[in-house]
């Protein structure tokens, strides 16, 4: 059984890989390559910045790798409530496309619930304290969008009442709906998306890559009781 995890940038998963151990080799498939982590047990690739470049890559490697027990979209995200600080972890219950809008007929924005059976280990994980870090469980809103002002974290919060703000959730999901791959959103405070996100991202992307790494080792050992 095998685990992938799609991070959406470059400079998110050179710092994913830096921190994580178990690294046992990397392969090439087509034009993707993928690092393997503790015996194939766990694959980390890069997934592309934005819903549908995140999308297409996730299928594209969906369709190459046999015995995919789980995709996670993996990256950092802008804290859409208070109380919520960088290197915080999220496991997102629900992604929440929220900048789908259908004007001509009403309808509710699209929404992609995470894996069941990955949900419930992590939150047995957190009730046991075997991580450093806080955990929390909710939904993420999922949009291409750089959320960069207070009012704007509101309108989406409003919206989605949503935890967290990230870019690429809903096109990973919808490639593991289409495909029926269980999936789940794993994402890391970076920034609390407001006026001082533009430096808070960039210098909090290691502490929350960091997290997002524990997770994911821990993931690997026991992917096969998830």
């Amino acid at each position: 059984m095998v685990i992938l995890a799609m991070v959406p940038t470059q400079r998110e998963l050179d710092s994913l890989t830096t921190s994580m151990k178990g690294y046992t080799g990397y392969v090439q498939l087509g034009r993707a390559s993928v690092q393997e982590y503790f015996d194939g047990k766990l694959l980390v690739s890069l997934g592309g910045v934005g819903k549908a470049q995140m999308a297409a890559q996730s299928q594209y490697l969906i369709d190459r790798i046999p015995g995919l027990r789980l995709l996670i979209c993996a990256g950092t995200a802008g804290a859409l409530i208070s109380k919520l600080y960088p290197g915080d972890l999220i496991v997102a219950t629900s992604t929440i496309e929220h900048d789908f809008i259908s004007g001509l007929v009403p309808a509710p924005q699209p929404e992609f619930f995470g894996d069941a059976n990955a949900i419930a280990f992590l939150q047995s994980l957190k009730e046991n304290s075997l991580v450093s870090f806080r955990v929390k469980f909710g939904s993420v809103a999922s949009g291409d969008e750089s959320v960069i002002s207070s009012h704007r974290k509101e309108s989406i919060y409003l919206s989605t009442r949503s935890y967290a703000v990230a870019f690429e959730g809903a096109g990973a999901a919808r490639a593991c709906e289409f495909s029926m791959i269980p999936f789940l959103e794993l994402r890391a405070i970076s920034d609390s998306a407001d006026e001082n996100a533009k430096i808070d991202f960039f210098s909090n992307i290691p502490l929350a890559m960091g997290n997002i790494g524990t997770i994911l080792e821990i993931l690997a050992e026991v992917n096969s009781t998830i």
